[in-house]
């Protein structure tokens, strides 16, 4: 019979019948073990050779199990102990429990007994595991090397995004949609000493307005089965990511920003408090700064969630950053027979020319779409949406003055506002000032587009 997780075991005991019982019963489903006759002895091969378990009987010449169990936990605290002992002593080994052993044995027991309970140490041992390969590779594919660019820009935020990992300080990401700023996000938290706690994404425009208080807070219905637990709470040990955190109505600033003071929440229907334990990180597609001037966002909340800014440039600010960003959505996207091996000259200089709207998401989008569609080995000049196409042409024909081409009222409404941004740095306020719209109205126009 196979096992989930082979174990190491030390079997200590005085009567040499049981030691050679528990040996070979143990062995028989593939566990190493060595056996001792006393204490003593035991706590050598523990200084010797690293133990998954110790089974141990209470009575030992010298030096008993509870002090056996002790000094195991001193020298080798991720060893666990099995403390055996007759019905007489049952008061003993539940005073063992209370000083960490993993669980006693009743004697005379059978041995399915031994068994049950070096399977749960089995199961617990394979669960961790496990859950440090799983970090293991969460850290990994949140890795620093995960913001891609060459540029100045993102060279600086990649730095300040490996400083602030290992800080505890609260943390506001800007910058436009689909500049990454959830993978910014998980790169902080999987690479901080919270990585093994729960990272929440909460999307705030995705939340009704008068339901913001339940889903963060919770409620308590005062009675069986009523209690929901809300999503800051879930985030406890961990990290909670406040998407969209602009969205969050002005009312609900003010019970959020006493929930962060004071490290807990009172769940809707309570009159209890409850404990809170998180890291806040939160996001915003506009500056906030320009909501707490139109009289959307309160100040006082602001200061408490700018600790450490980061601002994350759109991709037309960062052009360099195309070829490694297409170098490495070529290297992830492609799978079984359908990989692309590189992008043309042609096909570079037109996407490097591009606004990119959409950023890097549609910089990843484009690598898709590619690989959906495309007839060679790399990215062609034709296998690039239409969009890029009469971007590239529209950039050629404004140095001749020779553009006739038709096009849809969306189409020149979106080129007008793509090349305002440009002209304006990014500056939406200004941008809308030029076009006539107000800026509200503007975010509405990019995400759409």
């Amino acid at each position: 019979m196979s096992v989930s997780q082979a174990l190491n075991v030390l079997v200590i005991d005085d009567e040499p019948s049981m030691r050679s019982v528990c040996e070979g019963f143990l062995r028989s489903f593939g566990h190493t073990v060595d056996s001792v006759g006393n204490g003593e002895s035991g706590l050598s091969r523990i200084e010797e050779s690293f133990y998954d378990l110790v089974i141990t009987d209470y009575k030992l010449p010298g030096m008993d199990g509870l002090r056996v169990l002790q000094k195991v936990k001193d020298k080798s605290p991720n060893t666990e102990v099995i403390i055996m002992t007759a019905y007489a002593d049952i008061e003993s080994a539940v005073q063992a429990v209370r000083y960490d052993a993993f669980d006693y044995l009743p004697k005379p027991f059978e041995l399915e007994e031994m068994q049950r309970a070096v399977r749960k140490l089995e199961r617990i041992k394979k669960l961790t595991v496990e859950n440090r390969l799983l970090r293991s590779q969460l850290k990994e594919d949140y890795g620093f090397e995960r913001i891609i660019g060459d540029s100045d820009a993102l060279k600086r935020v990649r730095q300040i995004v490996q400083r602030v990992s290992q800080e505890n300080a609260t943390v506001l990401i800007e910058g436009e949609n689909g500049t990454g700023k959830e993978l910014v996000a998980k790169a902080i938290h999987y690479n901080s000493p919270r990585a093994p706690k729960p990272f929440v994404p909460i999307d705030c425009s995705s939340i009704p307005p008068g339901q913001f208080e339940v889903e963060l807070f919770g409620q308590d219905r005062g009675g069986a089965g009523n209690y929901k637990e809300g999503l800051l709470k879930m985030a406890d040990g961990g990290t909670v990511f406040l998407d969209e955190i602009g969205e969050i109505p002005i009312e609900m600033q003010v019970k959020l920003l006493r929930a962060f003071q004071e490290n807990s929440v009172r769940p809707v229907g309570s009159v209890n408090a409850v404990k809170l334990d998180v890291r806040v990180i939160a996001a915003s597609n506009t500056p906030l700064e320009e909501n707490i001037r139109a009289g959307q966002f309160r100040q006082e909340f602001y200061y408490l969630l700018n600790i450490v800014n980061i601002t994350l440039p759109a991709l037309r600010e960062r052009r360099e950053d195309t070829q490694p960003l297409v170098a490495h959505f070529l290297k992830t996207k492609g799978t079984g027979n359908r990989r692309l091996h590189g992008i043309s000259q042609d096909a570079l200089e037109s996407i490097s020319s591009y606004s990119w709207p959409g950023n890097v998401r549609e910089l990843e989008n484009l690598v898709e779409r590619a690989l959906a569609l495309g007839m060679s080995d790399r990215i062609e000049k034709e296998d690039l949406p239409p969009s890029i196409l009469r971007a590239s042409r529209i950039g050629v024909s404004s140095t001749n003055d020779s553009s006739d081409d038709l096009k849809p009222l969306e189409e020149i409404e979106r080129e007008a506002i793509f090349r305002t941004l440009d002209r304006t740095g990014g500056d939406k306020m200004l941008a809308a000032q030029i076009l006539g719209i107000d800026r509200s109205t503007l975010y509405r126009k990019l995400k759409r587009i």
